[in-house]
């Protein structure tokens, strides 16, 4: 009975599992001072650094699941948080696109139009919009990919970044490590974005926690104890995944089957010996 326990609490509820760890409860606070408006005016916005696959956009959609849509009777739907990918093409008129798809909003020609005269214009409907739906955070996954855009259309999209800080929106946005340098050169982000760093896991008290968290929301009944043999295995899930969030929990995502299989609830060397690597 307790090999079926483990595989039934883990069937289909990995994508939503979360377990905190330093980093990311500091960041999640300053999200949520930034949103709830307890710092200067104009609040900064975000910029959050990190590896691939390091836990970046887990935090940001942690952080959409805290703060959910809600109905308010004078004000209908309101929609505290709104979520993004970087589009494909990271120009201005691209991003609002995506904000009116993702809202479900018919996109007017105005919105369309490439004329000049009316780029200010159509910024400040952009933020009457969202404005208007409640919106108090804008989360942007990936805008990395904007130093592949041409200078100006760079600085349209940054333009209304700006005018969205300005305007009482939180503006919270990830880029990859490898592409930092070449964002922070781009003077505006210096100048709008607080950065936050996601550095790779060592092995320490915070490293060892975390395994600890996860082993037990995964059901697992013996939790990892702080022996040789258990500093052991966790060095050695460290060292399969290099340090990176995401394949630690890629292993222990993957150890739990072969667990779950031969009635064993805790994860041990021979098992981690065994695990492919990721």
């Amino acid at each position: 009975t307790s090999s079926l326990h483990v595989a039934e609490c883990c069937e289909g509820s990995l994508d939503k599992l979360w377990v905190d760890y330093p980093a990311a409860t500091e960041i999640l606070g300053r999200m949520a001072g930034l949103q709830a408006g307890s710092v200067a005016s104009p609040a900064p916005g975000l910029l959050i650094v990190g590896e691939a696959g390091n836990g970046k956009t887990s935090i940001l959609r942690r952080f959409l699941d805290l703060n959910p849509p809600y109905h308010d009777l004078e004000h209908g739907v309101v929609i505290l948080t709104l979520f993004l990918e970087t589009p494909p093409v990271p120009t201005e008129q691209r991003l609002f696109e995506v904000i009116h798809e993702s809202l479900f909003i018919p996109i007017y020609a105005s919105f369309r139009s490439k004329r000049k005269d009316v780029d200010d214009i159509r910024r400040r409907a952009m933020v009457d919009i969202l404005k208007h739906i409640g919106l108090r955070t804008l989360l942007i996954d990936d805008l990395h990919d904007v130093v592949a855009s041409r200078h100006d259309k760079q600085a349209g999209l940054l333009e209304t970044l700006e005018l969205f800080l300005e305007r009482g929106i939180t503006v919270v946005v990830t880029a990859d490590a490898s592409e930092a340098d070449h964002l922070l050169r781009l003077a505006p982000i210096r100048r709008l974005f607080e950065i936050r760093l996601l550095p790779r896991w060592k092995m320490d008290s915070a490293y060892i926690d975390f395994l600890g968290r996860w082993e037990r929301v995964m059901a697992m009944r013996q939790p990892l104890n702080l022996n040789l043999t258990d500093l052991a295995v966790a060095e050695a899930v460290l060292k399969r995944a290099d340090g990176s969030l995401g394949r630690i929990v890629s292993l222990a995502e993957t150890v739990t089957s072969p667990v779950a299989a031969t009635g064993r609830e805790a994860i041990d060397r021979e098992m981690v010996d065994a695990m492919p690597r990721v």
